[in-house]
C-alpha cells in the first residue's frame, strides 16, 4: 500500500508540475516539485532510502499547505475574492498533492512503529527462551 501511496503521490507532483507549467510558465520550484514526487516514489523500492523519500513527501506536504494559503489568501486582495480558473485548478492540484505527501509520511511513521514493536517484541523472546535454555543447563 505504501509504494501505491508513493506513486500516486509522484503522479500528483507531475500533474501539479504540468498544471504550474500552464499557468505560471516553466520555473525552478515547477521542476523541484517533479523531482521530489519522483525521488519519494523510487526511494520507496530501496530500503535505506525510504525515510528520506518519506520526509521530503512531508516537506512538500507542508509546503503546498503553505503554497495553498499564500494562494488563497493572495485572492482576497482589492476586497472581493477573485481566482482564475487556471489558478483555482493550481491551488487544487496543491491541495491534492498535500493530502497525499501527509499520507504517504504518516504511512511511514506507522510503518517504522510496527517494525519497531516487533522488534521489541521478538527481543523478549529470545531473552525469554534464552533464560528458559540456561535453566534447563543448570538441571
Amino acid at each position: 500500500m505504501h509504494t501505491k501511496i508513493g506513486f500516486l503521490f509522484m503522479l500528483s507532483c507531475i500533474a501539479t508540475f504540468l498544471t504550474s507549467a500552464s499557468v505560471v510558465g516553466f520555473g525552478f520550484w515547477g521542476w523541484l516539485i517533479c523531482v521530489i514526487g519522483i525521488v519519494s516514489c523510487v526511494t520507496q523500492y530501496y530500503p535505506r532510502l525510504r525515510g528520506l523519500g518519506s520526509l521530503l513527501a512531508l516537506l512538500l506536504a507542508l509546503g503546498s499547505g503553505i503554497t495553498i494559503l499564500c494562494g488563497l489568501l493572495a485572492s482576497t486582495i482589492g476586497g472581493s475574492f477573485k481566482i482564475e480558473d487556471g489558478l483555482t485548478l493550481l491551488l487544487f492540484m496543491f491541495f491534492v498533492t498535500a493530502i497525499l505527501g501527509l499520507t504517504f509520511a504518516i504511512m511511514f511513521k506507522k510503518q517504522q512503529q510496527t517494525i519497531q514493536v516487533n522488534m521489541r517484541s521478538n527481543e523478549q523472546n529470545n531473552i525469554g527462551s534464552h533464560a528458559h535454555n540456561k535453566q534447563d543447563r543448570t538441571n
